[in-house]
Parts: structure tokens; sequence; C-alpha cells
């Protein structure tokens, strides 16, 4: 039985397999020269797999529990409890508790001790598991502390733990439990340090929360703890605690010395436990921070600065390798995959005075927070002059010369049918992609998806349509002048784009709406709808008294919107067209909060709003500078009014070519399927549309390397991504500079007005049951979310520009909007009061 039990201070104990993530930390910390860890020992993992695992009852019920996903989570709660209960009714063998009892003579019986548990799949690199067993405090004498033993070992089948490692991909039965006996330091503070901003990713800043007392009041939420922030010779208190200040700054410098020598001696940054009393700070704990996205390289020891596309596209989420081969191919932007995102490697362009313009001038549209930060970093001339020549990752646009002209034409001669033709050209094109698509099977069938990117591209950018596009922005920024000189107001052009014609996006929510009407009329439709959700089927709706003529509505919905979806850039989310469910919330929203013929009304209301402010403007135009500027300004508005609705049409036909291209990928897959070379349609997400195209010509797929991808995918998508990221790991300061009240959210006012209203923090598209009143609290929108806008009353994103979708939809439909908002899902809580001032650019919490 003595093999069992390790003292932390014995080699042994470091190894993974015997003292589990935690002991195997805290030995490695017993053995750095001048970090101080109270002693202790380790009850060995081998004695959890000769103890427990040994017992036939619970090798059955651990067969049963591998076969569990993470959806059934009642049957989690059940056979989890059932093994928690067998594990605790064993008895210790009377061995076991005398050397327990000869090592606690050794450092004192008598004693308050701690006994946490420390799995073989915790704090590691790449899976943290924190909190997910348990630990026990103040333990005193042999039999109370065997039975926190036994009741750590039970702690690995909590519910929480086993849902961990289920979406994590660990087998319960491979996953072993040690056990860490640690003597009690009786703190006067106690808290927790990060060695680099798990919340920016920044490994330049230390972060350190305090609290007095134990570690515990903190981890459980019971005290507010004092947070500060230690960069680069600087110290930032960033939240107030409860009771008087923990720490003075020489002690917090020191705390900040401890954990970076415990950094280095790790090889990376750390999540570090730590208490505090009259003989000075004690570590009790380190783990790797997991949750830090992952550096951009540098391939020739350059410090290189990577900056976020999907902050510049609005889609900060994941995208799965089918996506990313995708969008590489398109080439609408320069980028490689970081963390399961784009990012574009801008060091080179920072060096050139083009470069640097190209980029600020995206982002001051697009992303005002990563504009300011690129702004200071172009500041940086020291950095910038020694950055080695490279080449550009900007991209030309098609046709640039073109879209100018075009854009100087139409401003002269602005002929509304040219845009006919311009969209029955997209439309042509796409359909004529779809015949040949049609035609072709097998590898023929994605090379020729491969070798349409060009073409596609091409069509895209056709100048009838961008360079209109780049008329109404030019315009825009003449009304705003204008208007701002004689009243102060800036952007009013944001007012005069409500009620437009061409606006693909704000038409697909009104029509919606349309659908909305219809379904409202037949209260079964209406119940059904509440009861499937997500599972609506167009089948089984024709099936409901009423259901023929709502299906046949939602039908004619789909055939010109089905090809959008949440996410929409990214191939391989389901469209509308595949899951017309996505779209139950959204028509529920307008039942509830609308009333019928509100998408005629609405746009009927806004055109007369508009035309109303017309007249107001070009009077005042006409009384401060003549009829002649008036007659000017009018026309102005005219022209930006025909035109800037057309700027949603790109992103329309990109994303109806990629239905077309969808359709035709998903029948190969699907062939895959069917003779097994692969386990499922989705596992083709996980290969790029090169790598698909090998499988359909061996036929032979490596679903080793499909499951590492899904493994990497899953934590990828718990990661943050930020804006700007630099090989070394530092990771910029992005704030504004605006002037706001105190305790008010920053961001950027994108559709003016200010509105009061419950806050409702949405994730996903389809969790967003609306009510009247609901301001939409979000991470962004894309297109696919305009149906939501209709029964909002404001909005709340953290990431957009100006010209993003939100904040042109947002005008569009008069709602007050502010984009750009950091950590606003996080900042603010569903159900919470708020005041958005899309006016001033901030939010306020009021309760």
């Amino acid at each position: 039985m003595k093999k069992y039990i390790i003292e932390l201070n014995d080699n042994r104990a470091c190894e993974l397999s015997i003292s589990g993530g935690k002991g195997a930390n805290l030995a490695k910390l017993h053995h750095i020269p001048g970090i101080p860890v109270p002693d202790g020992f380790v009850v060995s993992a081998q004695a959890y797999k000769e103890l427990i695992l040994s017992e036939p009852e619970i090798g059955k019920l651990l067969s049963r529990l591998e076969e569990i996903t993470a959806e059934e989570t009642k049957t989690i709660s059940q056979l989890s409890k059932h093994i928690r209960e067998e594990i605790i009714k064993l008895s210790f063998p009377v061995g076991f508790i005398e050397i327990i009892g000869e090592v606690l003579a050794k450092h004192g019986d008598s004693l308050p001790y701690a006994v946490r548990s420390s799995a073989t799949a915790e704090d590691l690199p790449g899976a943290s598991f924190a909190g997910q067993q348990d630990t026990f405090l103040n333990v005193i004498g042999v039999k109370n502390i065997c039975k926190a033993i036994v009741r750590c070992w039970a702690s690995l089948f909590n519910e929480r733990a086993v849902a961990y490692r289920i979406k994590n991909g660990f087998t319960h039965s491979k996953v072993a439990i040690a056990v860490v006996v640690q003597k009690m330091v009786v703190p006067e503070v106690s808290g927790v340090m990060f060695t680099a901003d798990p919340m920016t990713s920044d490994r330049f800043t230390t972060v350190i929360e305090a609290v007095r007392g134990l570690g515990d009041d903190l981890v459980s939420g019971r005290k507010n703890p004092f947070e500060w922030k230690l960069r680069e010779g600087r110290l930032m208190k960033t939240r107030e605690g409860e009771g008087e200040m923990p720490l003075e700054e020489e002690q917090l410098w020191e705390l900040a010395g401890i954990g970076k020598k415990i950094e280095r001696d790790f090889g990376c940054e750390q999540d570090i436990e730590w208490c505090y009393n009259k003989d000075g700070f004690f570590i009790v704990q380190a783990r790797p921070i997991t949750t830090l996205y992952p550096l951009p390289p540098s391939p020739d020891g350059y410090k290189h600065c990577a900056i976020s596309v999907g902050h510049l596209q609005m889609m900060t989420d994941t995208i799965l390798p089918l996506g990313l081969s995708m969008l590489k191919k398109s080439r609408f932007y320069s980028f490689y995959e970081l963390g399961g995102r784009m990012y574009t490697d801008i060091t080179h362009d920072l060096r050139t005075l083009r470069g640097r313009r190209v980029f600020l001038s995206e982002a001051r549209i697009k992303d005002p927070l990563l504009h300011n930060a690129l702004q200071e970093i172009t500041r940086r001339k020291e950095y910038v002059r020694k950055i080695p020549k490279g080449p550009s990752s900007a991209i030309s646009l098609e046709g640039r010369a073109a879209i100018i002209w075009r854009a100087i034409s139409a401003y002269f001669r602005p002929d509304e049918a040219e845009i006919d033709a311009y969209v029955q050209r997209q439309k042509f094109a796409i359909k004529a992609a779809q015949r040949k698509l049609e035609a072709l099977s097998g590898v023929e069938a994605l090379q020729f998806i491969l070798d349409d990117q060009k073409n596609m591209r091409i069509t895209i950018c056709d100048p009838a349509g961008a360079g209109t596009v780049l008329t109404a922005m030019l315009t825009a920024t003449l009304i705003d002048r204008t208007i701002e000189k004689i009243t102060g107001e800036k952007a009013i052009s944001n007012r005069l784009a409500k009620s437009v014609k061409h606006n693909v996006s704000s038409e697909m929510g009104l029509k919606l709406s349309e659908v909305s009407d219809v379904a409202r009329k037949y209260p079964e439709i209406v119940s059904y709808l509440e009861q499937v959700g997500e599972d609506l089927s167009l089948e089984e709706l024709r099936k409901v008294a009423g259901g023929q003529e709502v299906a046949d509505k939602l039908e004619g919905f789909l055939a010109k919107y089905g090809m959008r979806c949440p996410g929409e850039i990214d191939i391989t989310r389901d469209r509308f067209r595949e899951r017309p469910g996505l779209l139950c919330a959204s028509l529920l929203n307008n039942i509830k909060n609308l009333p019928a013929g509100h998408a005629a009304a609405s746009f009927e209301q806004g055109k007369q709003e508009v035309e109303q402010l017309i007249k107001e403007l070009v009077a005042k135009v006409e009384t401060a500078y003549g009829k002649g500027e008036a007659r000017k300004l009018k026309r102005q508005i005219e022209i930006y009014r025909k035109f800037v609705g057309i700027r949603e049409y790109p992103k329309y036909f990109w994303m109806s070519y990629y239905d077309v291209y969808k359709q035709a990928i998903m029948r190969e897959v699907n062939k895959l399927v069917e003779t097994g070379v692969l386990k499922d349609p989705r596992d083709a997400y996980y290969l790029s549309i090169e790598e698909l195209i090998e499988v359909v010509r061996s036929g032979y797929a490596n679903q080793d390397l499909i499951e590492e991808r899904k493994s990497a995918y899953r934590s990828y998508a718990a990661l943050k991504p930020p804006r700007i990221i630099f090989s070394d790991g530092e990771v910029p300061l992005v704030s504004y500079s605006a002037h706001i009240p105190s305790g008010a959210l920053a961001g950027l006012g994108v559709s003016t007005g200010i509105v009061e209203g419950r806050a409702r923090v949405v994730k996903k598209f389809e969790d967003a049951h609306i009510e009247k009143g609901d301001i939409l609290v979000t991470t962004f929108t894309d297109p696919s979310w305009t149906p939501i806008f209709v029964s909002i009353t404001g909005l709340v994103t953290e990431a957009g520009g100006m010209m993003s979708h939100g904040a042109v939809v947002a005008r569009e439909y008069g709602l007050p909007a502010v984009v750009g908002v950091v950590n606003a899902t996080r900042l603010i809580k569903d159900g919470q009061r708020i005041r958005v001032n899309g006016t001033e650019g901030y939010v306020e919490i009021l309760e």
C-alpha cells in the first residue's frame, strides 16, 4: 500500500500518470527554487485504478457511460449518480488507512489539510477541467481525510465532470484520479493570477484577483474580488472589490514576478492560485491557461502583426476546414487559418504608406476599434521602420478602374434600368453554374466548383453593382458634410437610408413578416410552430389545418432567401433551405410582437418619414445657401436613396453561388456516406475542398485526421478571437476615445436614437425568442439575422462598423444601434434593462 502514497517533493510525483494534473504541477512547483508551496503528499492514480476500477459493478456502469452523448443529460445525471454511490460505499483496506496515518503523523496529524482531486485529464495545456472535481478544506484526522479521498474519487463522476469529458472527447475509463493532501495555509488574502490576460489573450499582461480570507470565497462568487492588470511597468486597478485593499502595489509586483518565474519554468502561460499571510506568498495550484488564442507565425523571426478578417466581415465564429478552403479559393480575402478563423498578416503592409492606407481605410468603415488599434501601431516608428520587405496581403478589387468609372457615370446619369440589368446578369450566371453542375458528378463536379471561383468573383464584382455602391458612399459623404455644417448633426445619411429600394436584406425581414401574417390566421399553425421549434418540417406543416397555405408562402420565401443562414460565408453552415426550422423563432416573434400587415405599413411609414425629412433638409439648405444648393442636395439624396440598398446585393449573389455549390458538394458527400467511405455527411466539413476531391477520387478518407480536426475545433470554438495579435503574444489595447457617462459601455453609434428596454442576449440566431420592446444583444449579425430586426427595438453587437450589416439594416428599420461594444454579451446580462444611445454611441445598464 505504501506505493500509493508519494510525497510532493518526490520526483515521481511530477508524473501525470501518477499524480494527475494538479498533483504533478504542484510537485513541479516544489522543485522550482524560491517558489513557496505548502507540503503534502499524493494518493496516486494507481490507488484509484486498483481499488475502484477493479470493481465489476463500476466497470459495467462505465461501459454504459461510454455510449452516452452530451445531449442525453437525464441519462448522464442518473448514471453518474449511480457510479458515485457505488464508489462511496466501498471500504478502504486496513493497510491503506494505516499508511495514511503514518504519513499524516510525519506532517502533523492534528493540522488541517486541503484534500484535492487531481485527475489525469486535468490542468492540461489543451483542457483545464477547472472546477470539475471536488476539493475539501480544513480536513483534520485520518478518518476524515480517508473519507475526503473517497469523495474526491467519486467526484470524478460529477455531472459537470462527465459532461466536460464527453464534450472534450475523453474516454471515462481511461481517465484516472489521484488525490492531493496538502497542509492548509491560513490566509489573510487569497486569489488567482493569470500570467497572460485570459480575456484578451495578451501575453504581456498579468491579471491578479484578490479577496481577504479563503480563495474559495472568490472561486464560488461569495465575494467580489479586487482586480489589477500589470503590463510593462504599469499597474491598473480594473475592479474595486469588497472591503479594504488586500495588497499593496509592492506586493502585487512581487506576486507578478513569482508568476512569471513559474511561467518560465513550465514553458507556458499559467493560471495560478495563491494565498498570503504573515509568512509571505504561497502557491497552491498552477495550470496552463487553456483559453489563450494561438499566436500567428513569424517565418522570418520578426514581430508579425495579424488582424482578424472575421471582425471585418462580421463572422467571428469558427469556420470549418471546407469553408476556409472555399474562402481561400474565392480570393475575396488574403488570409491563413488561426484558431479556426481567418487572419491576415499585415506586417509588410504596415511598412508602406499604401499598405497602411488600405487597411486603415477598411477598418475605419468596418470596425473602428480595429482602426484605432491600427493607428496606434502605425505610430510605432521604430517597429515600422525595421519591418523587412515582403509581399502585401491587400487584395485588389477585380475591375477597379471600371468600378470607379461606373461610380462617376452613375452620379451624373443615375439610370435605374442598369441596376435591373445587373441583377439579371447575376441570376443568369448563377443559373448557368447550376445547370453545369447538374450535368456533372464525382471529381468533375468538385473540380468545376474550384475552377469556377474566379468566374464567380468577377461576376459578383460587376461594375454596375460595385460602382453604384461606391456612388452611394461618396454621395453620402457629400450630403453629410453639407448638413453637418448647417445643423451640427453628423451622418444624416443614416436617417435617409430608411425604406429604400433594392435592399435585399431588409426586404427579407419584411417578407418573412408576410409569412407570419398568413400563419397567424391559423391557431393550429401557431401551436405547431411553438411545439416543433427548430425541427420544423414543411412536409409535416402541410398536414396541419391551414398548413398548405403557410407552407406554400414559406416555400416562396425560401426560393428567394433559402441560401442564407447565420455565419453564411462558411459554406458548411446549414442554410434556411436545409433547415427551415431556423426561422421558427422569428416567425413566432413576428406573430407575438407585430400587428398584421406590419411589413407594408412599416415600409410606407419609413418612406413618409424620410420624405418629410428631405423637405426639411432641403428647406434648411435653401435658407442657408440658396435654391441652387438646395436643388443640388435634393438630387444627391435621390441618387443616394436610389443606390444605397445595392450594397447588399454582392453578398446575396455570393451566397446564391454558395448554395448551388453546396448542393453539388453534398450530392457527392452523400454518395461517400452510402458507400461507407465517410461515417457522416458532416465529416466532409473537416476536409478542405482539395482533400475532398482526393477522397472522391481514391475512395479513402482518413478518419483519424477528421476526428483530430473535430477535437481541435471543439477547443477553437471556446476561444475569443482578438482583433489584432502579434507573433510575440502582444494584443494591443482596443478602446474608444469618446467621452461617455460613467459606467456606460462604449461603442460606435451607427443608427441614431435612444431606446430603453429589456436586453435579450442571444448567441445563436435560432435562440432569438424576442418579446415586445426587447433590445437584441449579440456578438455579430449578418444578413440572415434580418428577420429578427423586425421584432426588436434596438441593437447592440460586439463587432461591427458604420457599413456592417447590422448597422445598415438598423438604419433601414429606424432602430437605435451601437456596435463594437467589447464583451457586450458578457457584461450585459439577459433580462437586464438597458438604454441604447445610438446617437452618441454607448449603452447604459439600468438595473
